[in-house]
């Protein structure tokens, strides 16, 4: 089975109106894919898909609430003894429709996988990352969503 390759990268988005502060807006990449185009990619929840199965909010709206954002599906994981694997919702975003009729409200999902050494490996650089670009900006920065403090982030740790 051939594998996926994640990755997270960063830039910094100069807020509006707000010339003196920046927030650290991370992207999610599988393969060449940017799955988080247009959103925000929470980093507590990325974090949190380490430790089991489940349904996660990796991508979500900036305010924090993915609802928001039309997104009303997680990426649903799994752990296997030596993989982890995606189901990402397409479209990740979907705005909703109360007159929709029930074919039109069918998610697909695609199917990813990832070593889970690689996949560790990689969250955990994108933490490091994501501090040193917060220590390096401490007096102009401020982390993504909303709600989700500087402090937060440099207090993270991957267990």
């Amino acid at each position: 089975m051939e594998q996926d390759v994640l990755r997270i990268e960063y830039r910094l988005q100069v807020e509006e109106g707000e010339p003196l502060v920046g927030c650290i807006v991370p992207s999610l990449w599988v393969n060449d894919e940017c799955v988080s185009e247009g959103f925000v990619v929470d980093l507590r929840n990325l974090v949190a898909t380490l430790k089991g199965s489940g349904e996660y909010e990796i991508v979500t709206c900036s305010c924090g609430e993915p609802g928001c954002a039309g997104i009303w599906q997680g990426i649903i994981v799994f752990h296997y003894y030596d993989l982890i694997r995606w189901l990402i919702p397409v479209p990740i975003s979907k705005p909703f429709e109360p007159d929709e009729n029930e074919q039109e409200r069918i998610i697909t999902f695609k199917d990813r996988y990832f070593r889970k050494e690689d996949y560790s490996r990689v969250i955990s650089s994108a933490i490091a990352e994501a501090k040193r670009l917060a220590l390096q900006n401490a007096d102009s920065i401020r982390a993504a969503p909303h709600g989700f403090s500087v402090q937060d982030l440099l207090d993270m740790r991957i267990s």
